[in-house]
């Protein structure tokens, strides 16, 4: 027992708890989601993570890039899913909503934040740095 916690001791010296948290309940988040994303797959035949979960949200729940090769569309339970070329969808957590654009943060280890504006998407990458405009769009709902 004593060996255990010396070493889970060792393994959390100078880890942030806060962030530790926010790590966890990111993973289990997304965890959910997968399963969820999977369950209903398996259901209904459909194989385009795109469009698995049906949303009935108030506006701003659909933002589509300029050259329509990709969008971010909000799920369930404040997540968001980004679609783009590569056909790799990302996952993202929403942390906050102002008049001028909802803002969206990456649910991995990377930090990057999403701002989705009427007429843009500011980006900033692993958290760092200032947010610069990635893409032109707009909302389509």
């Amino acid at each position: 027992m004593r060996a255990a916690v010396v070493a889970l001791t060792v393994l959390f010296i100078g880890a942030d708890t806060a962030d530790l948290e926010y790590e966890v309940q990111l993973r289990k988040d997304f965890e959910e989601f997968q399963e969820k994303a999977e369950a209903l797959a398996a259901d209904k035949g459909v194989t385009s993570p795109d469009r698995l979960i049906p949303v009935l949200m108030n506006r701003r729940s659909l933002w589509i890039n300029g050259a329509g090769t990709g969008f971010f569309e909000r799920l369930n339970s404040g997540h968001w899913i980004e679609k783009v070329p590569d056909g790799v969808p990302n996952l993202f957590l929403e942390s906050s909503r102002t008049e001028a654009y909802v803002a969206l943060g990456r649910v991995d280890r990377t930090k990057t934040r999403v701002r989705l504006y009427d007429a843009k998407c500011d980006v900033m990458l692993n958290g760092k740095g200032e947010f610069k405009t990635f893409y032109k769009g707009s909302w389509e709902r």
